[in-house]
């Protein structure tokens, strides 16, 4: 389990706009450490990140069924080809520790058909 200071948890459940004036910028740093890529926010498409976690996505709760969790983003001007390598994610909050959100193997790596950007599709391990 993290071990999370309050002061981080409220921000995480109070950063709505109903709540708050401005909502807390929250910024995503992924790091491949076999080719020494770290990969900032200003490179992932805006609104393309999603994060899903399921014990089982099926209706009904299936006995001994366990699912990884998997990441799907879309990254902008990375020549790399990073289908089968391993990375770490963490999400960034100015002046606080980063809160990680786990260690991935990408799965997919498509390039669109503009050849600017990649569609990245990982599960955890």
């Amino acid at each position: 389990m993290l071990d999370i200071i309050d002061e981080l948890k409220n921000i995480y459940r109070n950063d709505v706009f109903p709540i708050v004036d401005t909502v807390t910028p929250k910024d995503l740093v992924i790091y491949f450490p076999t080719l020494d890529l770290t990969i900032e926010t200003d490179q992932i498409v805006d609104d393309s990140f999603e994060l899903s976690e399921n014990l089982c996505s099926e209706p009904d709760l299936v006995f001994g069924a366990c699912e990884a969790s998997k990441i799907k983003f879309t990254l902008a001007d990375v020549e790399q080809d990073l289908k089968g390598q391993w990375f770490t994610i963490e999400q960034v909050i100015d002046g606080f520790d980063p809160v990680p959100l786990g260690v991935y193997k990408v799965d997919s790596c498509v390039k669109q058909d503009n050849l600017r950007f990649k569609d990245i599709t990982a599960y955890d391990k």
